[in-house]
């Protein structure tokens, strides 16, 4: 929590000496999910459609240097509901670093699975690198992804419980031609 900020800020200047003053120690373990679950409380004064959390890691594991598990305040699943439901929703764009080797172990396949479903069940976008000489072009494709989003108002007239929302866009087609599907999203929502 020693590099942790707890504002937002437009100051260009502030972010750029925040970032110079960082201290990064290598395998000390990694906090994800106490990052993203603070990531996302600190939005509690935004306004909705107007946030999202970008998790850059190239960590896949939510442990200390011992092995021990780091988070203290929030579990996978929390971060997923926090995410996903309620005031604080925002997408997570999760981007790992060299995650997705050949030669895994099994833990290490569960644990991108929880990566890749803290975007797929917050309509985020999961993305892995070779190297971080990629990562302009891929912060270029979440600035135009941010950008250009749209919120989409629902009411349901389903009973209360557990629901999947399918939203899918199509290309508008020529008279003689159908709509073409350009993408789709399904996001799990809770109705009370």
């Amino acid at each position: 929590a020693k590099n942790q900020i707890d504002e937002f800020t437009a100051d260009r200047q502030k972010i750029i000496d925040r970032i110079n003053k960082l201290t990064v120690t290598r395998d000390i373990g990694a906090c994800i999910y106490d990052a993203v679950y603070s990531a996302i409380n600190l939005f509690s004064a935004q306004p909705i459609g107007s946030r999202a959390v970008i998790l850059l890691t190239h960590n896949s594991e939510d442990t200390t240097s011992t092995g021990a598990i780091c988070s203290t305040k929030a579990t996978a699943d929390g971060v997923i509901k926090i995410a996903s439901e309620g005031e604080l929703r925002a997408p997570i764009y999760t981007i790992g670093l060299d995650l997705e080797l050949e030669s895994k172990i099994e833990k290490d396949i569960e644990n991108i699975a929880i990566l890749k479903s803290f975007s797929t069940k917050t309509g985020g976008l999961y993305i892995d690198l070779a190297s971080s000489s990629n990562l302009t072009n891929t912060f270029q494709l979440l600035s135009d992804q941010l950008h250009s989003q749209y919120i989409v108002t629902y009411n349901s007239t389903e009973k209360p419980g557990v629901h999947n929302l399918t939203l899918n866009i199509n290309k508008p087609g020529t008279p003689d031609q159908p709509p073409v599907p350009s993408d789709s999203n399904t996001r799990q929502f809770s109705l009370s």
